[in-house]
């Protein structure tokens, strides 16, 4: 039987009211910044956030999060940009692993239900200051993670679907390991997408 095509959702983070039509609750002082490229929400890295009260992938079987964001140089060695959390204790984060000198690596950590999985690959390096596209696919028991489209880590995993909870942009929803950058968009899919329908900044 043919997969039907994945629903999509894409949700600008280009203001400090509601994403995606869902109420957002705003933590220290994130600001609004363009730099040419449209508009975009950047956390200071020191107690920036945004709560966003839904959970997209509540009941999801399989799914894709993407998110386009900026790291600057500077905050913390740790720093998660994409905090899914549900009421019954599921976690799905998004985060950089920085360096002295503000470079990257990008890493996930998932757990829903009895198994958890970390993705990273620690020879993948990156500087801060430029745009990317960061990925995240669930199907069939494999987690994977990607940059720009292209795969930096792959796992086996066994997730339950997520239950309804809350969203945090530009840090952990416990208040800790602050995001120093900014996020513009998040994207989230039913599916576990391919490599070929992923964004990417080119």
């Amino acid at each position: 039987m043919k997969e039907p095509p994945a629903l999509t959702v894409a949700w600008p983070v280009n203001g400090l009211g509601r994403i995606g039509g869902y109420r957002v609750s705003q933590m220290g002082t994130p600001t609004v910044e363009d730099d040419g490229k449209g508009p975009a929400v950047c956390f200071s890295g020191a107690d920036d956030g945004l709560d966003v009260h839904i959970n997209p992938l509540d009941l999801q079987t399989g799914f894709t999060i993407e998110v386009l964001f900026k790291p600057k140089t500077g905050g913390n060695p740790r720093q998660q940009f994409l905090h899914l959390q549900d009421n019954q204790g599921g976690n799905i984060l998004l985060e950089l692993q920085v360096g002295a000198n503000g470079e990257f690596r990008l890493h996930s950590f998932s757990k829903v239900g009895d198994e958890g999985k970390d993705l990273e690959d620690p020879s993948s390096v990156h500087p801060a200051g430029d745009w990317y596209w960061a990925a995240l696919t669930y199907t069939e028991e494999a987690v994977r993670l990607y940059l720009n489209g292209v795969e930096q880590a792959a796992g086996s995993v066994a997730l339950k679907p997520m239950a309804s909870g809350e969203m945090g942009i530009g840090y952990r929803l416990s208040e800790e390991n602050y995001f120093r950058g900014c996020v513009r968009e998040v994207r989230f899919a039913n599916q576990a997408l391919g490599p070929e329908r992923l964004a990417r900044v080119e």
